[in-house]
């Protein structure tokens, strides 16, 4: 499978218009990708701007029928997210997923039989505006997904946490703490012996929860395993001084972020490495505070470091013959004033990538720039 991950395309319209237009203007070009391919099972990700929730309501609503419209009800698993882009209304990134069977769609989620292995793509979202019942009821949903398959959250490979307003708190509680408690809840029925999932834990606009996963009970012929980062501690094992919120002796324990740094899913043939959102911390300590070009540039040795040969080559002795590619490059940046140089940085090191930018609060306040990629060989 995961050579899937090779055709991932990103659409956006090529002038800067009102939101319509560029919607028109996207939907034309999915259209037109998904007709030129043999059939396939999708994972569509949407990112929109809005000037506020009904607004974004309005806009997704049209974008999830213009969708349907062009991929019908099933074969797909579609998430929209509220997230402000710089130079665009809207950004869609389409995956296709090649099965050897019909895929299975049920609401929000995807199940299709790959040559690795079964594979499962979930969405859920909760706006109701309270981060500990959105938090539950999308990680309740995820759960019931995975189990309808005979999956547990030690299948996951890759998870996406959107968590509208990141840094905000409720009694000294920071919202992504709360979604570090209840997922850490949820993961404690299960096992991982390949390790935490990959993942991002990151802002968007409106308060709520969305998570996405990806899992994949794999064939025995395939290899996942879990990386670390030499440079950094594992986020599992952060200590209590860098979690968020007030510490006391009234306050239970704050759990650490469950995520590893990276995933490979690796194959006699193919290396595939779901990179989890990355930001400018060596060890556990932020490195680059109020320099954004220091923290992008950290940032970038750090995903070097943890897909080098070096990393790698325990899993597998030959990887000097794999030529990893970076199939999807995602940038999140907390001030949109930083975006030029950022984008700057990216253009200069990783010319000729396509990469998608979203201004979105990272997971620590002091955090400029998060970046997650996806790279196949």
């Amino acid at each position: 499978m995961m050579s899937n991950f090779k055709g991932i395309e990103l659409i956006r319209a090529e002038k800067n218009g009102t939101f319509e237009s560029e919607v028109e203007e996207c939907l034309g070009r999915l259209k037109a990708l998904t007709e030129n391919k043999e059939k396939r099972s999708w994972i569509i990700d949407v990112i929109i701007n809005s000037i506020s929730f009904p607004d974004f309501k309005t806009r997704e609503s049209l974008i999830k029928d213009g969708i349907r419209t062009i991929l019908g009800k099933s074969n797909y698993v579609l998430t929209v997210i509220p997230q402000k882009l710089v130079n665009n209304q809207i950004i869609i990134q389409a995956t296709p997923l090649k099965s050897i069977e019909d895929s299975i769609v049920n609401a929000d989620c995807l199940h299709i039989k790959t040559d690795e292995g079964d594979l499962l793509v979930a969405s859920f979202v909760s706006f109701t505006g309270e981060v500990d019942k959105d938090s539950i009821f999308c990680f309740e949903k995820v759960k019931q997904c995975l189990t309808k398959y005979n999956l547990d959250f030690g299948d996951v490979v890759r998870q996406w946490n959107y968590i509208g307003h990141i840094l905000s708190s409720t009694f000294g509680k920071f919202n992504y703490q709360v979604l570090n408690d209840i997922r850490s809840d949820f993961y404690n029925n299960s096992s991982f012996p390949n390790g935490y999932p990959a993942a991002t834990g990151i802002g968007m606009d409106y308060p709520g929860i969305i998570i996405k996963i990806i899992a994949l009970k794999a064939n025995p012929d395939i290899q996942i395993v879990a990386l670390d980062n030499p440079s950094q501690i594992p986020a599992y094992k952060y200590s209590e001084r860098v979690l968020p919120g007030k510490t006391d002796l009234l306050t239970v324990q704050k759990a650490t972020p469950k995520f590893e740094r990276a995933k490979a899913i690796i194959s006699d043939q193919t290396v595939t490495l779901f990179v989890s959102g990355t930001a400018s911390i060596i060890g556990e300590l932020t490195i680059g505070k109020d320099s954004p070009e220091e923290q992008t540039k950290t940032v970038l040795d750090l995903i070097s470091q943890l897909i080098s040969l070096k990393n790698l080559s325990p899993f597998r002795k030959d990887l000097s013959s794999v030529n990893l590619l970076c199939k999807s490059l995602v940038i999140y940046v907390k001030r949109q004033k930083d975006a030029p140089i950022i984008s700057s940085i990216i253009e200069t090191l990783l010319p000729g990538i396509p990469y998608l930018l979203t201004e979105a609060d990272v997971c620590r306040d002091e955090l400029l720039v998060e970046i997650e990629c996806i790279f196949e060989g």
